[in-house]
C-alpha cells in the first residue's frame, strides 16, 4: 500500500529513519539530547505527536530536527544503474547562550555518530541488496542565535544547522518490478 512505510520501506524513508537511529545509537549523543528530542517527520517516529512546535519549553530542549531538503533523481544514471540522491537538514536548537555548554559539544556528539554510517545507513538493503554508496555531511555547519522565527520558535541561544547528504545506487531494471 502506498505511504505506509512499516510493511514495505521505500529507500527514502528507510535512509530518513536510519540517520535518526545512528544518531540515537550514539550513547554521547544521547547523553546531550533525549530520544523523545529528536524530531523526524515520519509516522514511525511521531505517532499520534504533532513533529512541529510553535513554542518550545525547556524540557523540549535541545531538540534536534531532522529535515527532509531535496531528493535529486537521476534515472540511468549509469548502464544499469538509477541514482537518488538525498539531502537533509540536521537542526540543532539548544536554548542556551553559552557555545561549551551545548552546541559544540552536541556538534561534536552529531559528528562522531556520523562516523557510524558504515554501521546503520550503509547496511540497508532494498530488493535484498545494499544500495547506498555514501553518506556524509556537506556544507558548513550554520550557527547562529537570530535564525529565521520558523526554525528558532522562540528558543533564545545557539542554533546549528549542517546538511547532510546520502547516495543511492539502485538496479534500474528493479524499479519497474512491481512486486517490490
Amino acid at each position: 500500500m502506498l505511504g505506509d512505510s512499516t510493511t514495505n520501506p521505500d529507500p527514502l524513508t528507510m535512509v530518513y529513519n536510519s540517520v535518526r537511529d545512528m544518531l540515537l545509537a550514539h550513547p554521547a549523543f544521547c547523553d546531550n539530547v533525549k530520544p523523545g528530542n529528536v524530531i523526524t517527520f515520519t509516522a514511525e517516529h511521531t505517532r499520534d505527536i504533532e513533529p512541529v512546535k510553535e513554542n518550545i519549553n525547556t524540557a523540549d530542549l535541545p531538540e534536534v530536527r531532522i529535515v527532509p531538503v531535496s531528493v535529486i533523481p537521476h534515472l540511468d544514471s549509469d548502464s544499469d544503474n538509477s541514482t537518488l540522491l538525498l539531502r537533509l537538514k540536521i537542526e540543532l536548537a539548544t536554548g542556551e547562550i553559552r557555545v561549551d555548554r551545548l552546541i559544540f559539544p552536541l556538534i561534536w556528539e552529531t559528528f562522531r555518530a556520523m562516523q557510524t554510517w558504515t554501521d546503520h545507513i550503509l547496511t540497508l538493503r532494498w530488493n535484498s541488496k545494499r544500495f547506498v554508496t555514501h553518506a556524509r555531511p556537506i556544507a558548513s555547519i550554520l550557527l547562529g542565535t537570530d535564525f529565521p522565527l520558523e526554525l528558532i520558535r522562540g528558543v533564545e541561544g545557539w542554533t546549528g544547522v549542517w546538511e547532510y547528504e546520502v547516495l543511492m545506487h539502485v538496479n534500474t531494471v528493479d524499479l519497474a518490478n512491481t512486486e517490490l
